[in-house]
């Protein structure tokens, strides 16, 4: 009951919550600890915003497959906006807006070239050229308020390099479209609301869109589809990680039950078990949620060594009380095992407290949830299991003989000559220089998620179409203000581009 009441009082406190990023296992030094507030609000920028590329040799079937997966995820009210279709007058408002901002926008290469001393007959050219040239298609509204046309260039340019936009895309019937050597690519964007959950599981919006995904290949035979978007990276790792949990647990206990209905042959031993385990891990998640306010996915993860270690202290009791040579209650096996559990408790938790001084916030989360989940499982043992009556007589059986296999073991072991018993661990670990030799201890932090080949595909494609896809790596600039901030970048730029 105090378990269950420290967990439902945390739920109380706190809102659930599980964080996946992989900044929380960096050192919390003053430099980092910035780098992860500016990655934190890239992230809130970008960790909503859904990429889809719908491509097809032919332009008109692009276009179909387009219409059709934008008319199915129309109205999801999971998705708080879509950008497709481009209405007539974006064009018209982005021109307004550059024309007013012009001077901002011209670039230091076209700045350059006014500061000359042909800067006049520059500028002049310039605009001859986009009133009378061929191809023209600068907006004259403001030729009087701007002779030389110096808000068509900045338009030219805030389009051709906008981030937003991408210098491969362009407008095609209302659309933005891309192409490469073989396809014509629609561009479809959305981005998911904030308060959407981004733990994979049942009812999350991208099952949707990956169903709409498969349904749209089927569909139009042909048709290309890349996705790119931190939603997906999260909602895999999520999912891998669920999955990861899943196994790791599942097996775990399957052993585990297999183990006590081969020794102990009774229900009792194995609901007791269970039961602590249960509680060990109800008991570290209350203390470490309250404590944190978060849980990581990846203490989850290696949370699940819980119930390997936990289920040793069943074990003993357990032992104890059905095949010793004496009956004894729960109370005389606690007397007989307290100071073997405390001691290897003591142990256990010792290496816990060193990962709990670390600069490392995941690992000191880690290091208190396992610790607390033993802690839990050392307490069942000692204090619940002592109200067992004593066993009924039994035959240790299977144990027994085990016990004795590794007696006659150890017994031949013991009467070999000395230079036999130097030799054969000498031999051993001889057969372990070569894995040692090989052992590869990595340290990059890319190697905690695998991206899947289909996404990886996808990514590529994306990024190969219109320079869209996920960034490698990226700089944060610091500075006192945005003026500075702003100045920095420039000089950081240009060291950059030399």
């Amino acid at each position: 009951m105090v378990h269950v009441t420290m967990l439902v009082l945390a739920l109380c406190a706190r809102p659930w919550n599980i964080d996946t990023s992989l900044y929380s296992i960096l050192p919390t030094a003053n430099s980092l600890k910035e780098v992860g507030d500016a990655e934190k609000k890239m992230g809130e920028q970008t960790m909503n915003q859904l990429n889809i590329l719908v491509g097809h040799e032919d332009f008109q079937t692009a276009c179909d497959a387009a219409d059709w997966f934008d008319s199915t995820l129309k109205g999801d009210p999971r998705l708080e906006s879509i950008r497709y279709m481009v209405s007539d007058g974006a064009l018209e408002g982005t021109a307004e807006y550059t024309y007013h901002h012009r001077f901002s926008l011209l670039g230091d290469t076209y700045i350059q070239a006014l500061a000359g001393t042909a800067g006049a007959e520059f500028a002049r050219d310039e605009a001859l050229q986009r009133i009378y040239g061929a191809f023209s298609l600068s907006d004259l509204s403001h030729l009087e308020e701007d002779p030389y046309l110096l808000g068509a260039h900045a338009f030219e340019r805030f389009t051709m390099h906008s981030p937003l936009l991408s210098n491969k895309l362009s407008l095609k019937e209302g659309r933005l479209v891309a192409s490469d050597s073989t396809k014509t690519y629609i561009f479809w964007s959305a981005k998911i609301r904030p308060g959407e959950k981004g733990i994979a599981g049942e009812g999350h919006v991208l099952e949707q869109v990956n169903a709409a995904i498969d349904t749209l290949r089927e569909r139009y035979p042909g048709i290309s589809v890349a996705k790119s978007g931190v939603p997906f990276h999260s909602y895999e790792s999520s999912k891998n990680a669920q999955k990861e949990i899943t196994w790791i647990s599942t097996i775990s206990i399957i052993l585990a039950l297999a183990l006590l209905i081969a020794i102990f042959r009774t229900f009792i031993p194995i609901a007791s078990t269970l039961f602590s385990i249960l509680m060990a891990v109800v008991s570290a998640l209350a203390i470490t949620w309250s404590a944190f306010g978060e849980i990581h996915m990846f203490t989850l993860v290696f949370g699940t060594s819980i119930i390997g270690i936990s289920i040793d202290y069943a074990i003993h009791f357990f032992t104890d009380w059905k095949f010793a040579n004496e009956n004894h209650d729960g109370s005389e096996v606690r007397k007989r095992i307290f100071k073997g559990l405390i001691l290897g408790f003591t142990t256990t938790e010792l290496g816990y407290i060193a990962l709990s001084v670390a600069p490392f916030p995941l690992l000191r989360q880690m290091a208190l949830f396992s610790a607390t989940g033993l802690a839990s499982a050392l307490c069942t043992t000692l204090f619940l299991f002592q109200a067992f009556p004593k066993a009924k007589a039994a035959h240790a059986g299977q144990a027994t003989r085990f016990a004795t296999s590794l007696s006659h073991m150890y017994d031949w072991y013991y009467r070999l000559r000395w230079p036999l018993k130097i030799a054969l661990p000498a031999l051993l670990c001889a057969l372990a220089i070569p894995g040692l030799i090989r052992l590869n201890i990595q340290t990059d932090l890319h190697n905690l998620y695998t991206v899947s080949d289909s996404l990886k595909e996808s990514e590529f494609l994306a990024n190969k179409v219109i320079d869209f896809g996920m960034s490698g790596s990226y700089y944060i600039v610091k500075g006192a203000s945005a003026e500075d901030v702003l100045q920095k970048e420039e000089v950081f730029v240009r060291k950059m581009e030399q």
